[in-house]
């Protein structure tokens, strides 16, 4: 690594510029300076690298990863099914250019907290050339096809976890120079979405059927779609380890607790007593899922707000449907 340098003259003492001669001064080009450090910076999933030397190129040296859970507390089993393989190359993470760097840990084999340590050794391919930039992507892979199916079965088991990746990395010069950079960090986030619950396919969220001979009036039924419109069967949603939750309120009113569905609960066709109160009041019903167990600070909450009114007098358990709208606050709440 070539080096800058000053160099100083010293003059003895009591010297006088008059010794100096026009004729002997000349100007000397000495060596250039370079460096040879790696910038890198967190870009979403992606690790954005680069160069910093002009003239020397490098080997990515990756020397250790970890992941942690965002909600250390939180008991789903997101890294027990995970596996995390590194992949670089010139383009965006999931592109054509890219190509395994790392098959850092296979499925059941991540721990969180623990650091895992990449044997050394150049990787073929990896080079940054002279000021050049690259792309590290830590990939988390989890079990399941690349599929509407697959996608679905995803967010029954996992939504709205997310954990964190740390990793360590530097670049080391091309033989026989023995030169390596200064070790940069860098943590990534790597997201499990979670859909707001949804109107079941080709249907209504909300539903008026006939009482049954308990009284005048109708027994109000909600139904939904979750994580797409089409899943409204009994399969569990170990994601939702909090459970189900529908609330009601007074038009611009507040809200308050009507119904709880436990995680693994139908997911459509609630039955539910209302309570509207009086014949004529008008409320609006809403629904959360809850990811996180006796956590309801974070949830999701549904895409649409029903409203509906008491038909029964003397009856506050009776409403029908008088329309379904837009929740404006619908999606993900406080969720990482």
């Amino acid at each position: 690594m070539a080096l800058a340098g000053v160099l100083l003259v010293s003059v003895p003492s009591g010297q006088t510029e008059a010794q100096w001669r026009e004729s002997a001064t000349t100007t000397v080009t000495g060596p250039r300076s370079d460096v040879f450090e790696m910038s890198s910076t967190a870009s979403g999933p992606q690790v954005d690298l680069t160069n910093l030397s002009r003239r020397q190129s490098a080997d990515l040296d990756v020397r250790s990863t970890r992941v942690t859970r965002v909600d250390a507390g939180d008991t789903n089993d997101l890294l027990a099914r995970a596996s995390l393989v590194y992949t670089s190359g010139q383009g965006a993470c999931g592109g054509t250019t890219q190509s395994t760097y790392w098959a850092a840990r296979s499925a059941g084999q991540i721990t969180a907290g623990t650091t895992y340590t990449r044997p050394q050794g150049a990787v073929a391919g990896a080079t940054l050339a002279p000021g050049a930039g690259r792309v590290l992507c830590p990939t988390l892979s989890l079990p399941y096809p690349a599929t509407a199916a697959g996608e679905r079965d995803t967010y029954l088991a996992h939504a709205g976890r997310s954990v964190d990746i740390t990793t360590v990395v530097r670049q080391t010069s091309k033989p026989p120079a023995t030169w390596a950079s200064t070790q940069r960090t860098t943590t990534t986030r790597v997201s499990v979405g979670t859909p707001a619950p949804t109107s079941p396919a080709g249907t209504s969220p909300c539903r008026s059927e006939p009482s049954g001979g308990q009284g005048s009036g109708s027994v109000g039924r909600l139904a939904f779609g979750w994580p797409l419109a089409s899943a409204s069967t009994t399969t569990p949603t170990p994601a939702m380890a909090g459970g189900w939750e529908v609330l009601v309120r007074p038009v611009s009113g507040s809200w308050k607790s009507l119904a709880t569905l436990d995680a693994s609960a139908r997911l459509s066709n609630p039955l539910l007593g209302s309570k509207l109160g009086p014949v004529g009041s008008t409320y609006e019903l809403v629904l959360r899922g809850y990811p996180f167990a006796g956590d309801h600070a974070r949830y999701v909450e549904s895409d649409w707000l029903v409203r509906a009114t008491n038909d029964s007098a003397g009856h506050n358990d009776r409403f029908v449907c008088t329309g379904v709208i837009p929740n404006p606050d619908q999606g993900q709440v406080n969720l990482p």
